[in-house]
């Protein structure tokens, strides 16, 4: 057979004939051949791949939302490459690179940071390079990358009004820590919808993690009076209060 021919029943195998297809495969197989990806990204300037990183893959949340983008790449026609940066920055540069040097066509980015400030080097990097960037849920300055986030604010506010329509005198929130964007802005929320219709409000800051909210929440019980309500400002948290 043509190199043209066996070459077509890897990168186009509808536009072979079966019977010629069945044996080029047959024969890939027998030599143990496998195709070179990365010489088919340098001819091709593309490689159907798209980067996935996330701050703690061991969270169900990401680990949920790795696994849905992952089937809608495949549904696209891309594979994906899913990497967990332990919330460590050095890690998480250090997957950019990767995702650099295998020419991804693009990376959907939780950064290690909620912090809007947080401003990693690399980003000026993805921007010179053209890829496209995506950041999910932890939103930053950033003018090249677009963002699909939750309005925590409006959160807060929905997790408030819920706590009056049962009529609460005292509320404890389990938040994240203070410096956090994400915490700050769902404390506002529920600190708005029950300012002055309740008689206590405390906020304990821990981590979005269901350990330090347990401890935060067990210390409150041993010198505070119960309120009539724990509010996680998470999923985490309220599993542990």
């Amino acid at each position: 057979m043509s190199r043209i021919t066996v070459s077509r029943a890897f990168t186009h195998p509808e536009k072979v004939h079966p019977d010629t297809l069945k044996r080029v495969l047959a024969a890939a197989e027998s030599m143990g051949y496998i195709v070179n990806a990365a010489a088919r990204i340098l001819r091709a300037n593309a490689s159907k791949t798209i980067g996935i990183v996330n701050p703690d893959m061991s969270h169900p949340f990401f680990g949920q939302l790795a696994r849905e983008m992952t089937l809608e790449a495949h549904k696209a026609g891309y594979d994906t490459l899913i990497y967990d940066s332990f919330e460590s920055q050095e890690i998480e540069n250090r997957i950019i690179d990767k995702l650099i040097g295998y020419g991804v066509d693009a990376i959907i980015l939780s950064v290690i940071s909620s912090d809007r400030s947080y401003h990693p080097a690399y980003l000026k990097r993805l921007e010179t390079l053209d890829i496209p960037v995506v950041l999910v849920d932890r939103d930053l300055s950033a003018r090249h990358c677009s963002g699909v986030y939750i309005d925590n604010l409006d959160c807060g506010l929905q997790a408030g009004r819920y706590l009056l329509s049962k009529q609460v005198k005292h509320v404890v929130v389990v938040s994240g820590p203070k410096d956090s964007n994400v915490s700050r802005d769902r404390i506002i929320g529920v600190s708005a919808a029950l300012q002055g219709a309740i008689e206590r409000l405390d906020i304990l800051h821990a981590d979005f993690y269901m350990m330090p909210a347990y401890r935060a929440a067990s210390r409150y019980i041993e010198t505070s009076p119960l309120p009539d309500y724990f509010v996680g400002t998470n999923s985490q948290i309220s599993w542990a209060s």
